[in-house]
C-alpha cells in the first residue's frame, strides 16, 4: 500500500457489531482514512454515521454511508460503482452483514434465505470488491462458532476443510444443504438442523478458498474469518454475555494488526488463532 488515504468498507454497519467495528477503526486507524458504513437501511445507516462522527470529532478519519444490500447483486454492483467514482480502491473489506431466523423455524425457505444472505451474499460481495482491493489489502469475514465443523458429519467435515476445495465446489455444497432441507433428507446426508450454523460453516470455508485464489495471492491480500463471540445485539438477543464492543475486537484486530503475525485463510476467536 502507498501512503494514500486508507479506505475501509464494513458491511452491516448500521448497528450492533458492525457499527462498533467502524467506531473502533475510526479511533485507531492511521490517519487519514475513509470508513464506509455499508448497510441496506439508509435511515439507520445515516444515523450511525452521524453518531460515529460525533464520537470521533477532531480527527482526519472520514465516515460515510454506503448503500449496500449483500443479498441483492445489483446493490453490490452499485456499491462497487460508488467506490470506483470516489476513492477508486479499498484497503480493507470487513464482511459483517448477516441474518438469523428467530425461533425454531427450519424449512427450505429458511435455509435458502439464510444461506443466500450469509454465505452467497458474503461471497458475491467479496468477489465484486476484489478488483478494488489494493495490494497487501485485507478481506475479513465475520463468521461464528455456531458454524464449527463438528456440526457436520465426518464426510462433510472432510469436504469443507479440504485444501483442494474450490469455490465452485463450495457453492455446490451450500446448495446441496438447501436442497436437502427442502427434500427433508438433510439428516440422512449429514447436515444439522441449523440454517445459521451451516451458513457460517460456508463463510469460514469461504475464507480458506478466497485466500487460495490466484488474484488474491498475486496482490498479497490477507483473508481471514473470525468469531466475534456471543454478543448482545438485535440478532443475538439480550442474554448474550458479551457486548457489541467486545464483538468488534477480533475483526478490528484482523483489520489492523501486522499481517506478519497472522495466518492467511485462517479462523480467529478472542483475537487469537482458533480451531475451526
Amino acid at each position: 500500500m502507498t501512503d494514500k488515504k486508507q479506505v475501509f468498507v464494513v458491511t452491516g454497519a448500521n448497528k450492533g457489531i458492525g457499527k462498533e467495528i467502524v467506531l473502533e477503526l475510526a479511533k485507531r486507524v492511521k490517519e487519514p482514512a475513509l470508513i464506509y458504513v455499508a448497510a441496506r437501511d439508509q435511515t439507520r445507516g445515516q444515523a450511525a454515521v452521524e453518531e460515529i462522527r460525533q464520537k470521533v470529532q477532531g480527527g482526519k478519519t472520514e465516515v460515510e454511508f454506503l448503500p449496500l444490500d449483500i443479498s441483492n447483486e445489483q446493490s453490490i454492483k452499485d456499491a462497487v460503482s460508488h467506490i470506483k467514482s470516489g476513492p477508486g480502491y479499498v484497503d480493507v473489506l470487513i464482511n459483517n452483514a448477516g441474518i438469523a431466523s428467530k425461533g425454531d423455524a427450519f424449512d427450505g425457505q429458511v435455509a435458502a434465505t439464510t444461506v443466500g444472505t450469509n454465505y452467497t451474499g458474503t461471497k458475491n460481495t467479496s468477489l465484486a470488491f476484489l478488483p478494488l482491493i489494493r495490494e497487501n489489502g485485507r478481506v475479513i469475514i465475520v463468521s461464528s462458532m455456531a458454524g464449527k465443523l463438528s456440526i457436520l458429519s465426518p464426510e462433510l467435515q472432510a469436504k469443507f476443510s479440504s485444501p483442494l476445495l474450490t469455490l465452485e465446489e463450495l457453492d455446490m455444497l451450500m446448495q446441496s444443504f438447501v436442497q436437502a432441507v427442502e427434500d427433508g433428507t438433510y439428516a440422512d446426508k449429514g447436515w444439522p438442523k441449523q440454517a445459521y450454523g451451516t451458513s457460517k460453516v460456508g463463510c469460514t470455508a469461504l475464507s480458506l478458498v478466497l485466500s487460495r485464489l490466484p488474484e488474491v495471492q498475486k496482490k498479497n491480500i490477507f483473508v481471514a474469518a473470525c468469531c466475534p463471540g456471543w454478543c448482545k445485539t438485535d440478532m443475538a438477543g439480550d442474554k448474550a454475555p458479551l457486548t457489541a464492543t467486545d464483538g468488534a475486537k477480533t475483526p478490528v484486530m484482523l483489520a489492523t494488526a501486522a499481517t506478519s503475525g497472522l495466518e492467511n485463510g485462517a479462523y480467529y476467536k478472542d483475537q487469537k488463532l482458533a480451531k475451526w
